[in-house]
């Protein structure tokens, strides 16, 4: 899915292959450590890091609730209600249809920053 868990991790990889000569600590490990460390160096500006983070913090419970309840797959008209609500309890979501509304557009700003950095990189 375009703007996912794997788009957030390419980036995350992009600013460690990018800056790491000039700020080690940047290679901590996780996805999440990347984007605390590069607003940290000013690598990342602020909104846009902490956009990332939301994002990866969504996405991470969302498809790990789906994979130990559902096998990583669920199609919204046939899930069961009550994997609707806990989706929504866990992401402190009011209700399903504001989860999907910030999934999207979590997405969609991933796919963005995604895109920025492949056409910076061109």
């Amino acid at each position: 899915v375009s703007g996912g868990l794997m788009d957030l991790d390419f980036i995350a990889q992009y600013l460690v292959l990018a800056h790491a000569h000039n700020y080690p600590d940047i290679v901590l490990g996780s996805t999440e450590s990347v984007f605390k460390m590069a607003m940290q160096h000013a690598l990342l500006d602020e909104q846009v890091g902490t956009n990332l983070l939301a994002a990866f913090t969504l996405l991470t419970k969302v498809f790990f609730i789906l994979r130990l309840c559902n096998s990583g797959i669920m199609i919204e008209e046939s899930a069961p209600i009550g994997l609707k609500r806990l989706l929504s309890q866990l992401t402190q979501s009011t209700d399903f249809n504001t989860l999907k509304k910030n999934i999207i557009a979590y997405q969609t700003f991933v796919h963005k920053q995604f895109n920025r950095l492949l056409d910076m990189a061109n």
